[in-house]
């Protein structure tokens, strides 16, 4: 009797030790899966390369004439009317929860700077981009100027406007903008941007 409650224990014992190996084994694998995009992401413009590359366009390397074209190819719910004044494009799309208002700027037959203004997540664009290189902080401004941080990829600026002076920076953020350009002269080097040192109060970064 003895030894069949021990080999019934023991069978038990290997089983929950097996079932604790598997649980162990998928909590990586499931940490590591991405979220999904935000519905802003895949239908305006997002979606259609790696930041920071934005609806097919690079700055400082793709022609200001195939602009029109890459716009209305990658971005699902581009309004066709947009506005080429020669020197800039501008352009707008919506979704159910928001608009997409876009500036495109003409740099020597190049584009040479792309500005959004959306609402994204800046969990998602850290997702993409890795942790920002540094921040421009609107704390304690007289006149409460947005707070920016800013990543250095490829040769391009890629700066995120927060809400203004808000009280701190965290995944749950939104931003109000993004700017993409020339990464010369960089961002970084402006007076006042502080390296970035991970999600804190704004004041800590407050020259």
């Amino acid at each position: 009797m003895r030894c069949m409650l021990t080999r019934l224990f023991s069978s038990v014992l290997i089983r929950a030790l097996l079932l604790c190996a598997l649980l162990c084994a998928a909590i990586p694998a499931l940490g590591a899966r991405q979220t999904a995009p935000d519905e802003a992401w895949l239908k305006f413009g997002f979606a259609a390369c790696d930041l920071p590359c934005y609806a097919g366009i690079m700055p400082g390397q793709t022609s200001f004439d195939q602009v029109t074209a890459l716009l209305t190819r990658h971005i699902a719910v581009i309004d066709p009317l947009m506005i080429d004044g020669g020197a800039s494009i501008n352009f707008w799309g919506w979704i159910a929860s928001q608009q997409l208002s876009g500036l495109i700027r003409y740099n020597q037959g190049q584009v040479g700077e792309i500005r959004l203004d959306l609402l994204l997540p800046v969990g998602e664009l850290i997702e993409h981009l890795g942790a920002p290189d540094c921040i421009l902080s609107g704390a304690g401004s007289d006149a409460q100027a947005d707070t920016v941080i800013f990543w250095e990829r490829q040769g391009v600026s890629i700066g995120a406007v927060l809400a203004p002076d808000p009280q701190a920076i965290n995944l749950s953020a939104n931003a109000l903008a993004l700017w993409l350009r020339d990464v010369q002269p960089e961002d970084c080097a402006l007076r006042g941007a502080i390296r970035w040192q991970g999600f804190a109060p704004l004041w800590d970064y407050t020259p």
